[in-house]
């Protein structure tokens, strides 16, 4: 039985140059800490960016509403000279503009990145209190963990982790990663014998009520942000945030500690900095200052209304009586703190050498020229003593220098805080913790606010010094609870969940809306009745596009309900079938070239009257390529689409789900659910005789009317190239009926391929380098259904890069596969 029929047109390129080596890709993962009335994204190498157009650090947030934003991005910068006198630094802003830091360790024995590490520690761990607390208490009943033990303690990278390899896939190096409580204090983080996540290393009750961990260095890749020399550093982050009723400057504040360790040479002069770009609601009326006392940089509205909206992008603004938003500096001084215009230009503009990185994190202008405290601060030929403090006056003195005193209407501008130290040893390390803490009260205008923020700034250092009293924090439900995000109540929040979502869309709960109407990863009560409970994911009543995006927010994450399962796993059994398709309106297939672009489209049509196209209401699949052939994709949907983008051992995942946002069927328009774009690497190249690649669609499910939930299956294919002019020959179609899978890639040594079969078949093993030339084959006949491994000899191989062929009677797929030294 055949219930759908996919069609795709496939155009690839090569490339005639040499092949290089796989370059480190900056993190592509993207995690919101939400514990409080703060959501605040964070990736490893950027602060509050998502990495193409938008910023959040949205406050005080509110589920289901467009709440606007104090900060739009912020980055790390990094700067000091070796023992030779050499400048290293590390700068980042925008990805767009380039990018110093990639995600990973660096080995504290050899001081040298890990393989792969930009791959496999491409991730943030999150904790929350409730899983904290669970764990606890199953400790402490009995001195014995007894029940499932929540994920995320067992995946939390504390230094010997025995669970992690298991939890994660990979191993983790023998030295200090995460803080954790380490219980017997043996230096060793041990779940299964009560140890858990700690924002602040050994302290028991350093408890947050969410908390992010994630760790990145700029020793992986040339910096084509800042163009600077590596530091080799290696930064280790970690974010947490507070909940307690009754205290809104508490609950409107987040914690950020910066712990950068020199696996180089010796620090001369270090600086390290915040870079950050202020969007305080709408973006062109934004003020800084400095409170050097209270080693704080403030940013308030120029006048008394915040354009709600703003400019022609209508950008959410907070109107009248606007607030201001604080960074503190907690634990070290705060030495300079320079404001620059968005312009790439000196001495005034965005740095673009690295003397001018350097000069900003010494509180100089790019070209050197010291701060005046007058007008723009501007003025080489000044004799006015020198500041290392942008607009450190005060606001209740109008003749002291501040923002005002230049005049300034309308500004987009951008400051760097910055902390010194004269020397960091080889191996040493330097911690930043910062406060970023928000401040209004609704009957100030915008200077009252400002004034406010710096009155309410000490009560956050206290808190900070002495810990949080009098905390009374919101009750965990502990059983039938509502996880935001996971609508079919399976223990974890997926793009499956929007199956759900689909055919529930548009409906009323017919429960009244939670008495808390929030979306953070939290066990709330379930409504009675509960209808329609779970796809509300965020409680207001109302099953919409808030409860899609909380699902999306969630992503990845669990409850105590999950098994460990693969949701969408379904490799046998697919009810499709692939075949090229060619759309009218597009032209003969060009010679593409690298960078280009591969493009296939995707159709829906109706091949039988089973199911039809018509009566679908959502459809999951998840499209798996060769990231050594294609380094990125776009989806162009027809309807409503999300997209999941993420990479896992040398292969690009994809996950796509289409639905429609009105309650009814996706529909026969055009009998097409979208397309897809894949570009080819512009460093790609493969003999003609080997020209050709595999893509699958896996773990097809679909969600029909009545709710039922439809597994479809999985299919591959090959795309062969026919001739060495490069022209595309018509792709071959053949289910591989295998999934295949080399280890560890880069290799010094041994390579393990792994094959998983669903059906007996006989395959010829090959590894050809470069110029096609065999060297290694084996022959292996009628090898069964299941998982089966084989040990390839790549210890003798030279330095290079190799593929490795694998051959059935019927298809034929490439691995690439980097041997280093």
């Amino acid at each position: 039985m055949r219930f759908f029929l996919f069609s795709l047109m496939l155009f690839l390129s090569c490339h005639t140059g040499a092949w290089a080596q796989r370059s480190p890709l900056p993190a592509q993962t993207y995690r919101q800490l939400h514990g409080n009335s703060v959501k605040a994204l964070f990736n490893p190498g950027s602060l509050f960016w998502d990495g193409q157009s938008m910023g959040q650090f949205q406050v005080p947030y509110q589920s289901g509403t467009n709440t606007p934003n104090t900060l739009f991005a912020g980055g790390l910068w990094l700067g000091a000279y070796d023992p030779g006198g050499n400048l290293r630094l590390a700068a980042q802003t925008y990805r767009s503009q380039g990018n110093d830091y990639w995600a990973g360790p660096m080995d504290s024995s050899t001081l040298q990145v890990l393989p792969n590490g930009d791959q496999d520690f491409d991730h943030i761990w999150s904790v929350k209190r409730w899983e904290t607390e669970a764990h606890q208490q199953d400790f402490n009943a009995d001195g014995v963990i007894n029940g499932p033990v929540p994920p995320a303690i067992l995946a939390w990278p504390g230094k010997g982790n025995p669970q992690f390899a298991t939890t994660m896939g990979f191993a983790l190096p023998n030295q200090s990663l995460a803080p954790f409580f380490d219980r017997n204090g043996n230096g060793l983080y041990e779940p299964m014998l009560g140890d858990y996540p700690v924002y602040d290393h050994g302290n028991a009750t350093a408890v947050a009520e969410d908390m992010l961990w994630y760790v990145f260095n700029d020793a992986a890749g040339v910096h084509t942000q800042s163009r600077g020399y590596p530091m080799n550093a290696e930064i280790q982050v970690t974010a947490w945030s507070f909940q307690c009723q009754g205290n809104d400057l508490l609950n409107q504040t987040i914690f950020v500690r910066h712990k950068v360790i020199n696996r180089g040479m010796d620090w001369y002069d270090f600086k390290i900095g915040l870079w950050h770009d202020p969007d305080l609601g709408c973006y062109n009326d934004d003020f800084m200052g400095v409170d050097t006392a209270l080693h704080t940089v403030y940013w308030y509205n120029r006048d008394n209304d915040d354009d709600n909206p703003c400019g022609s992008g209508g950008i959410p603004g907070y109107g009248l009586n606007p607030p201001a938003q604080t960074m503190t500096f907690l634990n070290q001084p705060l030495s300079s703190c320079v404001s620059h215009v968005n312009l790439n230009q000196s001495p005034l503009g965005t740095p673009i050498h690295p003397f001018n990185y350097y000069h900003v994190l010494s509180g100089l202008w790019q070209d050197g020229t010291p701060m005046i405290p007058v007008g723009t601060g501007y003025n080489p030929n000044s004799t006015l003593p020198a500041t290392l403090h942008a607009f450190h006056g005060s606001l209740l003195d109008t003749s002291s220098w501040t923002m005002f005193s230049p005049n300034y209407s309308t500004i987009d501008s951008r400051d760097l805080s910055a902390s010194h130290k004269a020397l960091v040893r080889s191996g040493e390390s330097f911690t930043l913790d910062v406060a970023y803490a928000y401040h209004r009260d609704p009957n100030n205008d915008h200077l009252q606010n400002a004034l406010l923020a710096l009155q309410q700034v000490p009560q956050v250092q206290q808190w900070y010094d002495n810990g949080i009293p009098n905390c009374i924090q919101r009750s965990i439900c502990s059983n039938n609870c509502v996880y935001p995000g996971d609508m079919n109540n399976n223990g974890i929040a997926s793009d499956y969940d929007l199956l759900d979502w689909a055919v529930a869309v548009g409906q009323n709960a017919t429960a009244a809306p939670r008495t808390s109407i929030q979306d953070d990863w939290f066990p709330y009560n379930l409504p009675a009745p509960a209808t329609n409970g779970y796809a509300d994911a965020n409680g207001d009543g109302t099953i919409d596009q808030a409860d899609w995006n909380t699902n999306t927010d969630n992503l990845g994450l669990t409850h105590p309900l999950y098994t460990g399962a693969n949701e969408g796993s379904n490799l046998v059994g697919s009810e499709l079938a692939l075949e090229r398709f060619q759309l009218p309106f597009l032209p003969p297939p060009p010679l593409l070239r690298p960078g280009r672009g591969a493009a296939f489209t995707v159709a829906l049509v109706d091949s039988t009257t089973t199911l039809p196209v018509e009566q679908l209401y959502g459809l999951v699949f998840r499209v798996e390529f060769d990231e050594n052939v294609f380094d990125r994709a776009n989806w162009h949907s027809t309807g409503t689409a999300f997209q999941q983008h993420r990479y896992s051992s040398g292969i690009g995942h994809l996950g796509y789900v289409g639905v429609k946002t009105d309650g009814n069927s996706i529909g026969p328009a055009n009998n097409m659910l979208g397309r897809f774009s894949l570009w080819v690497r512009s460093d790609v190249f493969l003999p003609y005789s080997l020209m050709q690649t595999d893509i699958c669609i896996r773990d097809i499910k679909a969600i029909d009317s009545t709710g039922q939930v439809i597994p479809l299956g999985t299919q591959c294919f090959t795309v062969e190239y026919a001739t060495n002019s490069y022209q595309i020959s018509v792709p071959t179609v053949e289910a591989l009926g295998y999934q295949a899978t080399l280890y560890p890639n880069p290799t010094k040594d041994q390579t393990t391929l792994a094959l998983t079969l669903e059906q007996p078949q006989d395959f010829r093993i090959q590894l050809l380098d470069v110029t096609g030339r065999v060297v290694y084959q084996e022959t292996i006949e009628a090898l069964g259904a299941g998982h089966h491994t084989f040990v390839l000899p790549t210890e003798a191989l030279p330095v290079g890069v190799y593929h490795c062929q694998i051959l059935t009677k019927k298809t034929q797929q490439v691995l690439s596969l980097v041997k280093g030294r």
